[in-house]
């Protein structure tokens, strides 16, 4: 049996790491399903769990990638002069 190689999935510049990544993920699936042995298949439960793992992958790519964005400080943390003072109301 000839396989052939999948090629590189991230063609353009401008392609996420994450659509990289789900284009390879779904061109090695699909050769897999196309270079199976049709007398002896694979359990459809392996494609399914698979697929599951691979979405979970990416929901949790991509909350990470958001919570990133959320807490990335968008000023210099040293904004304010140093030296000054700022009052409190209530402080003794």
């Amino acid at each position: 049996m000839q396989v052939n190689p999948v090629a590189h999935a991230a063609s353009s510049s401008d392609s996420t790491p994450a659509q990289s990544t789900n284009s390879m993920f779904m061109q090695l699936l699909t050769a897999q399903l196309q270079n199976q042995d049709p007398l002896n298949p694979v359990d459809p439960t392996e494609f399914t769990t698979q697929l599951v793992q691979f979405n979970m992958l990416d929901q949790l790519t991509q909350i990470n990638n958001t919570l990133t964005d959320a807490f990335a400080p968008s000023t210099p943390v040293s904004s304010t002069p140093h030296g000054s003072t700022a009052a409190v109301q209530g402080a003794q």
